[in-house]
């Protein structure tokens, strides 16, 4: 079961995103060529060619790969209007950003919640600005249910929540209350493993601080909410949310 939404809605959030409210035309695509970035890098240039959009060409990352002049110069000569990145920082995000910049490839860099992070600005450096992605998840700063949960964990960890803090905060919530349903219908005695399941599976319209959560038959959220962040100042900047698929 998961609280977080999947990469076959994340991607396409991402390139309806892009392609619709940031005006991109035509675009350039590189993955990490791992199951995550190869995935979700597949799922957004199918959309972003629905949308009406040019892929200008789609390239896979050598495993250890740490210098991509050649690859870079070799996308700047399709002049693109962006470059999206399917992947984590650690292999490879954070230092194609960077090295954007020695190639004077000044557009966009986009990619998906493998970027979301503070190791992709320090590996991207001074050229982390102007980078976009999206995490598959409600920014629980917008939402006043969540206005307590976010001061107690400051108040623990002196520290922001991260991008799926609160959804892990969720997922227990949600799992404590299945035990407790479970143990009520057992008598008040050890549930089974599968009596547990259950409960989770019937969970209807939770309440908690990532706003009403419900289970569709596969176990995942029908509330298939993606945050869109941008880079500005060094900084990871919450930019916009919305459910796929209504978006205006």
């Amino acid at each position: 079961f998961r609280v977080c939404t999947t990469d076959d809605i994340q991607g396409p959030a991402g390139a309806d995103y892009e392609a619709k409210k940031l005006g991109f035309k035509k675009a350039y695509v590189v993955d990490d060529n791992e199951t995550y970035g190869k995935g979700i890098a597949d799922n957004w240039e199918k959309q972003f060619k629905a949308d009406g959009g040019t892929v200008l060409g789609h390239d896979h990352l050598t495993k250890g790969q740490n210098d991509f002049n050649a690859l870079l110069t070799k996308i700047k000569g399709t002049s693109p209007d962006m470059l999206y990145y399917g992947g984590v920082t650690t292999k490879g995000g954070g230092l194609l950003r960077k090295q954007m910049k020695a190639v004077q490839l000044n557009i966009p860099l986009a990619g998906g919640d493998g970027i979301v992070e503070d190791e992709f600005l320090k590996e991207a450096a001074d050229n982390a600005d102007n980078s976009y992605g999206t995490v598959a998840a409600v920014n629980a700063e917008t939402l006043p249910d969540a206005k307590d949960f976010l001061a107690a964990y400051k108040a623990a960890y002196n520290t922001s929540v991260g991008a799926y803090s609160a959804n892990a905060f969720e997922a227990t919530n949600i799992i404590i209350a299945a035990l407790d349903g479970a143990i009520k219908g057992a008598g008040n005695s050890m549930p089974s493993r599968e009596q547990v399941r259950q409960q989770i599976a019937n969970t209807k319209d939770f309440k908690g601080v990532i706003g009403t959560t419900s289970f569709d038959q596969n176990g995942d959220t029908t509330n298939k909410i993606i945050s869109i962040y941008e880079v500005k100042g060094g900084k990871w900047t919450f930019l916009d949310q919305f459910r796929f698929g209504a978006q205006q």
